[in-house]
């Protein structure tokens, strides 16, 4: 769950994210494959778990540690990579986008929602859960800048993986009312790229 694994060029490299000499080597081993590369586009952060709170292995540390303070630790890890200003000597190169995997328990006002849906205590399973995804929340708000940089916040409801199914297949749930793979990433492309933005300007 805590690993982040990065793709450059088809070369999978992996590196536990809430582990500071686990970040620290997969840079060194980043800049050691690739001496040529000087700067990310974009950098996804989205490592994680949604292992509820009654899995006796799962503190909440740990959870507020994997799901949020680990995606700022890697931003600041990998700061010589992400480019904050836009460059006037390479007009190729443009601010890094991060984007950044929440989920929509860290909105606020789930916790009231769901209270007022199922009755009091039906999040109480995964209370911390929710809290470690409200610091991601509180951390960054709506899409923001941060540090100079262009940050996409991503809070989805379930999304309809094996992963997904696997972890809450005691649970009653219609999969063919669960948003599928291949919807979020279309809207993920379209935000990071610009293209949502551009096609509300052109609906106004």
């Amino acid at each position: 769950y805590s690993y982040v694994y990065l793709f450059l060029v088809m070369v999978p490299l992996s590196a536990d994210v809430t582990n500071p000499k686990s970040r620290a080597e997969l840079l060194v081993t980043i800049q050691r494959v690739f001496p040529s590369l000087t700067y990310f586009n974009l950098l996804v952060l989205c490592a994680g778990t949604f292992a509820w709170d009654d899995n006796p292995e799962i503190s909440a540390e740990y959870l507020l540690n994997v799901n949020s303070h680990s995606k700022k630790e890697m931003i600041s890890e990998f700061k010589e990579y992400l480019n904050n200003e836009i460059s006037e000597e390479d007009s190729k190169k443009t601010k890094s986008i991060i984007a950044i995997i929440g989920s929509i328990r860290g909105k606020k006002g789930f916790k009231e929602e769901i209270e007022k849906v199922q009755g009091v205590g039906a999040v109480d399973r995964e209370k911390n859960y929710i809290s470690s995804m409200q610091d991601i929340h509180n951390w960054l708000g709506n899409d923001t800048h941060y540090l100079g940089y262009n940050v996409f916040l991503f809070e989805p409801s379930t999304t309809d993986t094996p992963l997904a199914r696997r972890e809450l297949s005691g649970i009653p749930i219609n999969w063919d009312n669960i948003p599928k793979v291949e919807e979020f990433s279309q809207l993920f492309w379209k935000r990071v790229s610009g293209l949502e933005e551009k096609e509300k300007l052109e609906k106004e």
